[in-house]
């Protein structure tokens, strides 16, 4: 190897170094794809019937590794509930910029053991509908479980 590709393959490397720290800002706190939780609707108020199951709403563990997103029009409620019996655990949900620039990210709230935390888009999704027309957010264990509801209204 000559003495100018060497100089050349160092300033490649810092080239390489300089574009990865300028471009650093604009990833995405995780480097895959959220995974997604379907929304669920809650039986009611004047069903005809009500089979086995029919009121069954399940839970999905949080997605420590990705995080969780969950498609976002304005009638959903997400609920995380902290399963452990014995340490608190946090929730963030990602906000986005609105129409005047302003983010506000829930970042690190805590729920206690045993307790469920509850969010609503009922009111609008202003700053909280990503480009990808979902909402992204994260718990710091497994043991947080998240359900989405759809309320219709």
């Amino acid at each position: 190897m000559t003495k100018k590709f060497r100089k050349l393959l160092h300033v490649a490397g810092y080239f390489a170094l300089a574009l990865a720290l300028l471009l650093a800002p604009a990833m995405p706190a995780f480097a895959t794809s959220p995974t997604n939780i379907n929304a669920q609707t809650p039986v009611g108020p004047y069903p005809t019937a009500v089979g086995s199951g029919a009121l069954t709403i399940s839970s999905t563990a949080a997605d420590t590794t990705n995080g969780n997103s969950t498609v976002l029009s304005g009638h959903e409620v997400l609920c995380a509930t902290n399963s452990s019996g014995s340490t608190a655990y946090t929730i963030t949900i990602n906000s986005v910029a609105d129409q005047y620039g302003r983010t506000s990210d829930i970042t690190a709230y805590s729920i206690a053991l045993n307790t469920t935390a509850c969010f609503s888009f009922l009111g609008g999704v202003t700053g909280w509908k990503q480009s990808d027309g979902t909402v992204h957010f994260q718990g710091s264990n497994a043991l947080i479980l998240f359900t989405v509801y759809y309320v219709l209204r």
